[in-house]
């Protein structure tokens, strides 16, 4: 049996993208009507309001629904509590992070602090907020159009930025970067690498028992979870053109790599992107790495995350290069120094873009922690 549709009476195309994003996180059809029965303003005639006002700002944004507005709207006959299109507007496209930042609100790699951001000054950064407005709505509808949603089930993503997977004591890298750089013809990087060698024969002679390429042990873990999970290589070595300092010191080229791709790819994981520092405004550097890593693990890159979460300030200019780059999904919308939701949503979507007004197709999956954004806090218990 075919669900009815629910038409709603509005305008403009970022409301319109709203309906579209609350038809697929109920996986109910809503369609934009001019006869609907659910309208957005009194002005529109519809016999079920939604409120409409111009904006909101960090003093009227709508808190998190508690169970007192979750009661309230399961009336029949009640307008919806607030407007849900200026609500979602105020989070997705980032409006609570614009307005009057502080100094030190960004980091010098141009991450927002996560204390400093609206969602860390309104003390709920952890909530999926935009989730719970969709869940609220959800509930207003069901009482005034009578109608029953199908529940839905929550899954985690897990990945892996793979920045130091060689080990101390693997020499044999250490030469094929030295035969590499030389082809290469990047005299400073060999002679880089060559007096790299005491120091790592001084720390595996000090620490013989610690180990970087665990890909199998953590494969091998998951898997007594139920879990797959991405690993995320990056492909631009610092010693490249293009590259930065911050950038990795492992070359996914050299013959090591191909076996573990292989024996990643077998255990059902992914091979994800880790973008360099500087692939944030440099689509041509973007295009290698995705094809540099496409050709060493000899398969397709659907997606990944900007190595030290480093885009552009604002970030929307970044995630369009993801699609000229012809990536499929993104995670780097996020915080480094803590957990929460960097645009208050915790559900796979296609995000809106306020400079041109329009859709970026290249799906976001909204990282919510990093195991660092725990460790780096030195307030945190292991509890």
């Amino acid at each position: 049996m075919t669900n009815p549709t629910i038409g709603i009476r509005v305008d403009g195309l970022f409301r319109r993208y709203v309906i579209d994003l609350a038809s697929d996180f109920y996986d109910y059809p809503l369609v934009c009507a001019a006869d609907g029965a659910v309208g957005h303003g009194q002005a529109s005639g519809a016999r079920h309001i939604i409120p409409k006002v111009h904006d909101y700002n960090r003093d009227s944004i709508p808190s998190p629904p508690t169970q007192r507005d979750f009661d309230k709207v399961a009336h029949p006959e009640t307008d919806f509590s607030f407007d849900l299109f200026a609500a979602v507007k105020f989070w997705l496209c980032d409006e609570g992070n614009r307005q009057g930042m502080a100094q030190d609100a960004y980091d010098r790699h141009d991450r927002l602090r996560a204390r400093a951001s609206i969602q860390g000054k309104l003390g709920h950064g952890s909530v999926p907020i935009v989730n719970a407005y969709l869940r609220l709505f959800r509930r207003w509808l069901t009482a005034q159009m009578q109608v029953e949603f199908k529940p839905r089930r929550a899954r985690i993503v897990l990945t892996h930025d793979v920045d130091d997977p060689i080990g101390p004591g693997d020499f044999g890298h250490s030469l094929w970067l030295m035969g590499a750089t030389a082809a290469a013809k990047r005299p400073r990087a060999t002679l880089g690498h060559v007096r790299g060698l005491p120091r790592q024969v001084l720390y595996r002679l000090r620490n013989p028992k610690h180990e970087h390429w665990n890909f199998r042990r953590i494969v091998e873990l998951e898997a007594q979870y139920g879990l797959t999970s991405a690993f995320y290589f990056a492909s631009t070595p610092w010693w490249l053109k293009g590259a930065s300092p911050y950038d990795v010191a492992y070359d996914v080229r050299a013959p090591a790599f191909r076996k573990v791709f292989r024996q990643l790819q077998e255990s059902g994981a992914e091979v994800g992107l880790h973008l360099s520092y500087n692939a944030h405004d440099n689509a041509m550097l973007l295009q290698e790495e995705k094809r540099r890593l496409e050709r060493a693990a000899a398969s397709t890159v659907f997606g990944g995350r900007h190595h030290y979460w480093h885009m552009d300030n604002p970030f929307w200019s970044t995630l369009r290069l993801h699609h000229q780059a012809g990536l499929q999904y993104d995670t780097s919308v996020g915080f480094n120094d803590g957990p929460g939701y960097r645009l208050g949503i915790g559900h796979p979507f296609y995000p809106w873009d306020p400079e041109t007004e329009g859709i970026i197709p290249v799906m976001q999956i909204p990282t919510v922690l990093m195991d660092g954004a725990l460790l780096y806090d030195d307030e945190e218990t292991v509890d």
